[in-house]
């Protein structure tokens, strides 16, 4: 595997600057080409803001919007002497409006684990693995760029599932709290299928499906009224305009399908193994 992406850290008035290049569009979401010898696509600090708490920074160098990057924190297993992937982060601004493109020359920051009176300089950042920008252009390993689409994709699935299956019981008559128990019944068995297909990632999937349905079955318990269904009639409208957001994202589901449908030995999109040495 190709090495991570490092970080640079800014803390105690040092800085120390690494940066990542980019694969070009045509060849995205491949990395074969040769990196450009231009300017790098962002570059990510690890910064201590003004409440003494360290974040993780992302800033845009390239000339076109960071729509997505995806991070991993490590830890060192002392029993097999090797550093195994802790927790996985994605940004992406196609499944999640608190996640919006990072323009050219603008930062994000992400708060990072911390213990109150530690030293922060020893904090172990996550390590970014890959970043997709808004022209089609990449950086970072080919498996982490695949890992955000097989998880873009996962998420488009399950908002058509839950829409379409609140939008027929919209009009039937049914009462507010079957609905609720459909969604949750969904949700079960959802799970159950990416157990059974070994291929998949268990967690990861597991996030999207519980995120998804978890969310649908929240609002609709927040706003539903068991004689109004102009509620659930609202939320089946928002399902739809997130449902075509995605739709129109780039590249489009059906080049992202092909891809990851064409992988060597491959039935079903995959995301990089739980641990790395």
């Amino acid at each position: 595997m190709p090495s991570p992406l490092p970080l640079s850290i800014i803390a105690a008035g040092f800085i120390f600057v690494v940066t990542a290049p980019l694969v070009p569009a045509q060849d995205s979401p491949e990395t074969k080409t040769q990196p450009l010898p231009t300017q790098p696509a962002y570059r990510a600090d690890v910064i201590v803001e003004a409440d003494g708490k360290p974040r993780l920074q992302i800033t845009n160098y390239s000339g076109s919007p960071i729509v997505a990057y995806a991070t991993v924190q490590l830890f060192f297993d002392y029993g097999t002497k090797t550093s195994r992937i802790f927790t996985r982060g994605y940004y992406d601004s196609c499944t999640s409006e608190r996640h919006p493109p990072i323009a050219p020359g603008e930062s994000v920051t992400e708060q990072l684990p911390y213990i109150e009176g530690s030293d922060e300089r020893k904090v172990r950042a996550p390590e970014v693995r890959a970043v997709m920008l808004g022209d089609g252009s990449s950086a970072g390993e080919a498996d982490w760029i695949n890992a955000i689409f097989a998880r873009r994709i996962h998420y488009y699935e399950r908002l058509v599932n839950v829409h379409d299956l609140i939008a027929e019981q919209v009009h039937t008559g049914l009462p507010f709290r079957a609905i609720v128990e459909k969604l949750r019944v969904a949700n079960e068995e959802a799970n159950a299928k990416e157990e059974a297909n070994k291929e998949l990632l268990l967690d990861e999937f597991y996030i999207v499906d519980n995120l998804v349905f978890g969310s649908a079955i929240g609002t609709l318990q927040a706003n539903g009224r068991e004689s109004d269904s102009q509620p659930i009639k609202w939320y089946v409208e928002q399902l739809a305009k997130r449902i075509t957001g995605l739709e129109h994202c780039a590249p489009g589901l059906d080049t992202i399908r092909t891809h990851l449908a064409e992988r060597p030995g491959l039935d079903h999109p995959t995301i990089p193994p739980p641990s790395t040495h």
